[in-house]
């Protein structure tokens, strides 16, 4: 829920051109990662088991899926307003014109 409001969302609202995650891929240690004040429990989008090479997809994978295949490359953020209180969102114009509606409650 925190990354589809932080940052999926919240990204776009604040005028952001791209969205990126931290770290895609990651192994069962979560390395790689900075011990410099970054994150040293995240976990990427996949887990990459690096003795058996077995590829686990977690949650960021399945949230960045979901939003890639709505909100294609090109598309601008437009204004949304009077949203209720319990939803979060912002629409987008895509390339074709269409406008996609992304929201969380």
């Amino acid at each position: 829920m925190w990354h589809i409001k932080n940052v999926m969302i919240g990204s776009l609202v604040n005028h952001a051109e791209a969205i990126i995650e931290w770290n895609l891929a990651s192994d069962q240690n979560y390395h790689p990662h900075t011990n410099h004040g970054g994150c040293d429990n995240c976990k990427g989008a996949i887990t990459i088991n690096s003795v058996s090479g077995d590829i686990t997809r977690n949650q960021l994978y399945y949230i960045v899926a979901h939003a890639s295949k709505f909100i294609p490359s090109g598309s601008k953020r437009i204004n949304i307003s009077n949203l209720p209180a319990n939803l979060i969102g912002t629409a987008l114009i895509l390339p074709n014109q269409q406008i996609a509606v992304l929201l969380q409650n």
